[in-house]
């Protein structure tokens, strides 16, 4: 059996995307157990180089029309037989609908992440426009596949109410732990916060995160924010911050990958994720990795584990005061020296719940029926 991923994109995991550099993850966790995975990507761009990978990477050109193929990647999935399985990424994609008609007419079965496109705020974002396609294509589609990976219960009976006869899988995503952390610093005692992924405004909650941060400072927070990564709202996000006087108190660091972006991480004594709607974002698991207490959204689908597990605050309702009751909270745990003790319980759900390598072998299991590989072919 092979298993082919199927994205829009390269599944760059030097790229500030959580679905590639989830699906990137899961199939180098795929392929260290032994199974035969492929990535193939749809991308404009199939000829640039791109990163080495474990696994077999074939890149595809966009075509015309999303709603059409190019003849390669048609030709390839039509080659594909009953014992394959193509696992699609995304939702609202019209390439699936040309996909899964192509894969049905060869007998072979394909299995749909949506990484939470078919959340009830999302949906609700463009009611009339996602109903309609939901209706007319996506139902279908997500009625047809083998399994639909969903990351919660809560998301499995969101996704429910538009496809009733889905068979949900859930199946979070997963991070690789690796070595052990360097320690929290804070040797000056001035709590280090930080924020990692895509400046995009609304959907991560960052003007939420700065009305916060700046209610934080007038009630004589001390802390400092970092903020990682790239997007088209960092213009209006620095503006926001000049408005709010946070100018010497929130570093924007731009787009950071590989050991720069771990260092920040690092450097940080508490990991911020203000989320108004999520698949389940890659940077709470990797600052957890690290062994960072997070502040997070329940919107995340993250927050029962975290806040069952002492790993972190959950942020509940989402608004301004919350957040700036959180990071005061934080500037006790840290003088108390309970944030580090925080921050380990952390590391240990990432451990214990999304380290990559078991959550890949249920997937081999759970998703595609397969049996997982004998531990003498992982290595």
């Amino acid at each position: 059996m092979t298993i082919v991923h199927l994205v829009l994109g390269k599944a760059n995991p030097e790229r500030p995307n959580g679905v590639n550099r989830a699906v990137d993850g899961l199939a180098r966790a795929q392929t260290h157990l032994g199974a035969q995975v492929e990535v193939w990507g749809i991308t404009p761009t199939p000829l640039e180089p791109t990163s080495a990978r474990a696994y077999t990477l074939r890149l595809f050109p966009t075509a015309s029309s999303a709603f059409r193929l190019a003849r390669a990647l048609r030709s390839a999935l039509a080659a594909l037989g009953p014992l394959d399985v193509v696992h699609l990424h995304g939702g609202y994609h019209p390439e699936w609908h040309a996909a899964a008609r192509i894969l049905r007419r060869g007998g072979t079965g394909f299995v749909i992440t949506p990484h939470g496109a078919f959340r009830t705020a999302v949906v609700q974002a463009n009611w009339i426009k996602k109903r309609a396609w939901l209706a007319l294509v996506e139902t279908r589609l997500l009625e047809r596949a083998l399994a639909v990976q969903v990351f919660s219960q809560r998301e499995a009976s969101e996704l429910r109410a538009y496809a009733p006869h889905a068979h949900c899988v859930v199946l979070p995503n997963g991070i690789d732990c690796g070595a052990e952390p360097a320690a929290a610093h804070a040797p000056d005692g001035i709590p280090r916060f930080g924020f990692l992924g895509r400046l995009d405004e609304h959907t991560k909650g960052l003007d939420l995160l700065l009305e916060g941060f700046a209610t934080y400072v007038r009630a004589g927070g001390r802390g400092r924010l970092a903020i990682v990564g790239g997007g088209s709202d960092e213009h209006k996000l620095r503006t926001q911050c000049a408005r709010l006087g946070l100018v010497e108190r929130v570093e924007f660091h731009g787009e950071r990958f590989g050991e720069d972006k771990q260092r920040l991480l690092e450097d940080c004594d508490a990991f911020l994720h203000p989320s108004r709607h999520e698949g389940m974002p890659m940077s709470v698991l990797e600052a957890a990795a690290r062994g960072l207490p997070c502040v997070l959204s329940r919107e995340t689908n993250l927050a029962e584990d975290f806040e069952s597990a002492g790993a972190g605050l959950v942020l509940d309702p989402l608004d301004a005061p919350a957040i700036a009751a959180a990071l005061l909270r934080c500037d006790e745990l840290l003088a108390a020296g309970a944030l580090a003790r925080m921050g380990h319980a952390a590391r240990s759900l990432a451990r214990e719940r999304f380290e990559i390598g078991a959550l890949a072998a249920r997937s081999l299991r759970e998703l595609y029926g397969a049996a997982t590989p004998v531990a003498s072919r992982a290595g």
